[in-house]
């Protein structure tokens, strides 16, 4: 039952949507506006019997799912969920209809893709970040400290050490400092950034526990679209496509200019001109929040990235974030309306 929208609710949320059986019963679908066409032409004509207010064109049911699929991006595929009872065509003719002078005029694909229009719209945006937010990052951030300082004979912290400093708010430049010299901090921090996107690093990131569950959720509720700092697009896309959550954003912008926090206010600004919602953003650092001020949007800071919640609360975020929200722990009402 309620074939179209369960299959269009699904797909904007990007999970596999449920095909019960084996899909091959055909169904014949008719746009509202051609079904409300049927109505005033009947009226009007004050004709008497029985029509069939109908399309003529008989579709098996895993070929319109497939489309819906298609139509909205959805990498998912299907579900296939067993069938409790016998499945038959339905079908019907449209020839008493048309001797009125009625026929359909909204095809299939194009009716699907109002409904599938109209449907986007009613589900308010919400953008994330990536690093930190979704992904454990902590090797990647690491190793070009280690090598940095191993290369010039220095001390080096370990993981551990390295990041409960982070954690508590230091900064890459203040941890680099207790070992290096003024100019060879500035000197360090050049080469990371050229360092830290190189493919052989962004191989080391791993999603964190939550990241699926949590996406899981977040799509369920909105059009979730990811807002990143990264300067090299096609290893990002690379990366997300390796990760598996490549389909799991209506869209995707990486930052890539030098001033982050601005780049991350601008691209923020220009969602928020296209939302219908109060929008929001959830991140990870003092920069995010930063950036989210400057565009002036909400604020979601989670406290299982870069920084711990103690760091965090001093910014003073709209939301601060102990856990990402599930199905047992749904996300409060007030957020993204």
């Amino acid at each position: 039952g309620k074939l179209i929208p369960t299959a269009i609710r699904t797909a904007l949320a990007r999970q596999p949507i449920p095909l019960i059986g084996t899909g091959l019963a055909r169904r014949d679908l008719l746009f509202v506006g051609d079904a409300v066409r049927a109505v005033e032409t009947l009226v009007r004509l004050r004709s008497p019997g029985i029509f069939n207010a109908v399309s003529g064109v008989a579709v098996s049911v895993i070929d319109i799912v497939n489309l819906i699929a298609s139509l909205t991006k959805n990498v998912e595929g299907l579900r296939v969920v067993a069938s409790s009872g016998q499945q038959t065509d339905r079908t019907f003719s449209r020839s008493l209809l048309e001797g009125l002078g009625w026929s359909p005029r909204v095809s299939l694909p194009v009716g699907l893709k109002q409904e599938i229009a109209a449907a986007r719209d009613a589900k308010p945006l919400l953008a994330i970040d990536l690093d930190g937010t979704l992904l454990d990052h902590w090797q990647r951030m690491y190793q070009p400290y280690r090598e940095y300082l191993t290369a010039r004979d220095r001390q080096v912290l370990t993981l551990g050490a390295y990041k409960k400093a982070k954690r508590a708010g230091a900064s890459e430049e203040d941890i680099a400092a207790k070992n290096l010299g003024r100019d060879e901090v500035q000197a360090y921090l050049s080469w990371k950034r050229q360092r830290i996107e190189q493919w052989s690093l962004l191989a080391t990131d791993r999603l964190s526990e939550v990241a699926h569950e949590f996406l899981r959720t977040l799509n369920a509720r909105f059009r979730v679209v990811l807002i990143t700092g990264r300067h090299r697009t096609k290893l990002l896309r690379r990366q997300l496509q390796s990760l598996s959550i490549a389909g799991k954003f209506e869209e995707v912008v990486a930052v890539s200019d030098g001033d982050l926090l601005a780049g991350k206010a601008k691209a923020l600004r220009q969602l928020q001109q296209r939302a219908n919602n109060e929008l929001w953003y959830v991140a990870d650092t003092e920069q995010d929040i930063a950036a989210a001020r400057q565009a002036g949007v909400r604020i979601a800071a989670v406290c299982w990235g870069l920084r711990c919640d103690a760091a965090l609360r001093k910014y003073s975020p709209d939301r601060l974030m102990r856990r990402p929200w599930n199905g047992s722990h749904p996300i409060p009402k007030a957020f993204g309306r």
